[in-house]
């Protein structure tokens, strides 16, 4: 049985995923040579990492809604979870290799000798989900894990709480071994923190579809941006899955008038996720170094240009017939 779509009334969430894309590139576009602050202001930097938490919600709560009223036997369940994993996985690995340049360029800069070098891109992929200058594709990494994980525990109303209340806790572990340097701890940290990091957000998300009917929604995301602003400010854990949880709802309450622009601003969205960093390393590498630019100038420069390629990348593979398969690279 197939699934069903639902994805009608949720032009709120295309226009939030588009501007968070944008969060993202304001993460990542930070670098040591920049005249002035290196960091943002602490209330945009609190809203720029509420942009990946974000994501992880949303995705989780389509997931419980293509599930939502239909019965799909245990072990097509399990196939579909495990197909989008498997689909996850080969989106991945496209990307590591679009970003292989990049590091090949690093390390010959850098001199690392050829197996050091082998060695430290394994490592990266396999306990960060990314190598260099590809941080952004940890996010379909870790969504691939859970996916898997998923599959095998299905998604039953109380296995969805265990599995959050696991998610939890790893994420308070791997907290206390960044934060605290308990040392102990670093082998859980390397082995889940990019594998499951994501966990507990996509469950938020399953989560919040499934109970959303028995909450005041906007009460409820005020209630999660003050904490999470506060939790933030004290740097404790967690304050990234309640902000992106706040956000997410929000995005829900916007509710345009669906139109075909919706779709274009959903796939942009993810070309200017994964091709970001692309022009964040071109930019920090053969531009910072030259020129005296503000964190500000950089972003800008970043945002135009990753928009402007992303634009470019996304009409060619709806409008050109031979570059139809690029649509492989983000679905």
């Amino acid at each position: 049985m197939m699934l069903v779509s639902k994805n009608s009334d949720l032009t709120g969430l295309d226009i939030v995923k588009f501007l968070m894309a944008f969060a993202v590139i304001a993460i990542h576009c930070r670098h040591e040579g920049l005249v002035g602050a290196s960091e943002w202001p602490l209330g945009i930097e609190w809203i720029v990492k509420m942009a990946v938490p974000f994501f992880f919600i949303a995705s989780g709560s389509l997931l419980a809604r293509r599930f939502d009223g239909v019965d799909i036997p245990t072990d097509e369940q399990r196939n579909v979870l495990r197909r989008r994993a498997l689909t996850l996985f080969r989106i991945f690995g496209f990307w590591l290799l679009i970003y292989l340049p990049i590091a090949i360029y690093v390390y010959v800069g850098d001199g690392t000798i050829w197996w050091k070098a082998v060695a430290g891109y394994v490592y990266k992929v396999l306990t960060g989900g990314h190598s260099l200058w590809a941080w952004q594709l940890w996010f379909i990494y870790s969504m691939a894990f859970v996916f898997l994980l998923y599959s095998i525990t299905l998604l039953s109303k109380h296995t969805v709480i265990a599995l959050f209340v696991f998610f939890i806790m790893l994420s308070f572990i791997n907290s206390a071994f960044v934060q605290y340097g308990i040392q102990s701890l670093k082998w859980v940290y390397v082995l889940t923190h990019s594998t499951l990091g994501g966990g507990e957000c996509l469950t938020a998300g399953i989560l919040f579809y499934r109970f959303q009917k028995q909450i005041n929604r906007l009460f409820i995301a005020l209630i999660l941006s003050m904490a999470s602003f506060i939790l933030y400010v004290y740097e404790l854990p967690i304050f990234a899955l309640l902000g992106g949880l706040s956000l997410f709802i929000l995005a829900l309450h916007i509710n345009p008038v669906t139109k075909p622009v919706f779709l274009t601003l959903r796939r942009l969205s993810m070309w200017i996720y994964y091709l970001h960093m692309i022009i964040v390393f071109f930019i920090v590498t053969f531009v910072v170094p030259r020129f005296s630019l503000t964190l500000f100038e950089v972003f800008i420069i970043d945002a135009i240009l990753t928009f402007i390629v992303a634009y470019f990348v996304d009409y060619c593979q709806i409008h050109v017939k031979c570059l139809a398969p690029l649509s492989l690279l983000i679905k």
